[in-house]
């Protein structure tokens, strides 16, 4: 461990390292690459290392964003890829470990637009998951699962372009984020 509290380690992957989430206990992490792979990682307790404990082909382009859900309903990742495809990953612990089968998918969404999704984020509150993608040309997808306790099955109650289409001739970038609040916003709620 560095003096500033940082750690260095070696990633493993074949390419650029574009994205990294932990878990809400910190244990766990995943990383996406240019590679088209994702990798998952678990913190020994004793020495502090990251261990990779699975790693498998997740988009058929670059994987340039990964997120974890919260901890109510099971081990789920999300990822984007530049293919325009969101992914919802799900553990199967009867699976041995870096057998690249361990993480199943269980939900897929292609972009509506046609253009490669560019920022994606999950929000839980208590054991509900919502989570947003939005596209390089700024349109906003915000999804919630038909059922809380399964998340294979998701609908879509909003979406839309939260700016005006850029040109093709603009390099544009979008990352989302939902307030990190546990409870509902209620004034925001009553309001309508």
């Amino acid at each position: 461990m560095a003096a500033n509290g940082a750690h260095r380690f070696s990633h493993g992957h074949r390419d650029l390292l574009l994205a990294v989430s932990y878990n809400v206990y910190g244990t766990r992490a995943a990383t996406s690459s240019s590679d088209h792979k994702l990798k998952v990682w678990d913190c020994n307790e004793k020495t502090g290392a990251w261990i990779v404990t699975d790693a498998w082909t997740a988009h058929d382009a670059q994987v340039t964003d990964v997120k974890w859900n919260g901890p109510y309903v099971g081990e789920h990742i999300a990822s984007i890829g530049e293919d325009g495809t969101l992914k919802i990953w799900q553990e199967d612990v009867s699976e041995a470990v870096n057998s690249g089968r361990r993480w199943k998918r269980i939900f897929q969404l292609v972009t509506a637009t046609g253009v490669p999704f560019m920022g994606l984020d999950l929000k839980n509150i208590g054991a509900e998951s919502y989570l947003a993608v939005a596209t390089r040309d700024g349109y906003i997808t915000v999804c919630e699962p038909e059922d809380h306790d399964d998340l294979s099955s998701w609908r879509v109650p909003w979406q839309d372009y939260l700016c005006k289409i850029p040109s093709r001739m603009d390099e544009t970038s979008f990352r989302l984020s939902w307030h990190k609040e546990t409870l509902p916003a209620w004034p925001a709620v009553l309001a309508g």
